[in-house]
């Protein structure tokens, strides 16, 4: 669209001074063409995280997946995920409905406490309102 647009502008003569060269049959350059058509876009990834986590369960990342269309093994539609953002450990739990995901994370939560004798320090999730009842609140 951005290269249509300068085309336009200078067929049309509303822009001076301007010379277009046509790349098109140079292989490397139809790939950038290709990207600026896409709008694509590269990020840094940076080498380090800026979020600080000195220790095993200082941040724990979790959700529930689902419902699925077919049930698993045991009969779960749902499944919660868990993240330990410092040693990337992920722990994947079946549940058979939503209001099982209190108590599969308390169950998680003093599992993990126990096996690394520390405590868990900070929960985050997507903010989806799946984890908004009361017993989430406890």
């Amino acid at each position: 669209m951005i290269i249509y647009s300068i085309k336009k502008l200078h067929e049309l003569s509303m822009v001076t001074k301007m010379e277009l060269i046509d790349n098109s049959t140079n292989h490397a350059n139809s790939e950038y063409i290709a990207c600026i058509k896409g709008k694509i876009t590269q990020n840094v990834i940076f080498e380090k995280s800026d979020i600080e986590n000195p220790r095993r369960l200082h941040r724990i990342y979790f959700n529930i997946c689902g419902p699925f269309d077919i049930k698993g093994y045991s009969q779960s539609q749902y499944f919660m995920t868990f993240v330990d953002s410092f040693s990337h450990y992920v722990r994947i739990k079946p549940i058979r409905s939503k209001n099982k995901a209190s108590k599969v994370l308390k169950k998680w939560i003093t599992h993990s406490e126990i096996e690394t004798e520390k405590k868990a320090n900070l929960l985050r999730t997507d903010e989806g309102g799946k984890y908004m009842g009361i017993e989430f609140q406890e």
